[in-house]
């Protein structure tokens, strides 16, 4: 089995498609956009995951906990 390349960051392949390459571009970017935002909040849920305490200490801990790794779950479909 061959493997391909990986395409560097920004690059845009010519495909033969119906949209324009300025639509494409469009979309390359907001994508990007949106899966820097799930990993800065998977992080964040990480960050408060340990920081968290108090009397709900380990309803809090076992929550960000579940919702990080279903960010994860998001990022790893997305890449």
């Amino acid at each position: 089995m061959t493997r391909q390349k990986a395409q560097r960051f920004g690059d845009l392949k010519p495909m033969k498609v119906a949209l324009s390459e300025n639509i494409r571009k469009a979309s390359v970017i907001d994508l990007n956009r949106a899966l820097a935002d799930s990993i800065v909040l998977r992080d964040l849920y990480k960050k408060h995951h340990w920081q968290v305490s108090g009397p709900t200490f380990r309803e809090l801990h076992l929550l960000f906990d579940e919702h990080e790794a279903q960010q994860g779950e998001l990022i790893d479909q997305r890449c």
